[in-house]
């Protein structure tokens, strides 16, 4: 489906793949570089694109909101002894949970470099 989408762009000339707007379209060019599915990677590919997903797609999503609501709980504790110990916990969750994505990636980046 976005092969095809892509081509009628490509033909249109709405979208260029590094040649000429006269000249046709080449489906291995550049603008086809990075389009299919995910069954023409390797695994390592794979696991990098989908740890790439997760560090700087919706990994920061995640630990903003749960840090917002660990903030929440410990502004509103109200001297709670477990809702302060409740809230440590989940900030200390959501820093140690960000540092082993980024950690992943590293690894990752270094192993498939």
């Amino acid at each position: 489906m976005i092969n095809m989408i892509i081509e009628k762009c490509l033909a249109a000339g709405t979208v260029t793949n590094g040649t000429s707007m006269s000249s046709p379209p080449d489906p291995t060019g550049p603008a086809a570089v990075g389009i299919g599915t995910m069954t023409s990677l390797n695994y390592t590919d794979w696991l990098a694109a989908l740890v790439n997903f997760g560090v700087t797609g919706i990994g920061p999503v995640v630990a903003f909101v749960m840090f917002g609501y660990a903030a929440f709980l410990y502004f509103t504790s109200g001297g709670d002894e477990s809702k302060v110990k409740s809230a440590r916990e989940i900030m200390i969750g959501v820093v140690t949970g960000f540092t082993l994505l980024i950690m992943m990636k590293v690894i990752i980046n270094f192993l498939t470099a």
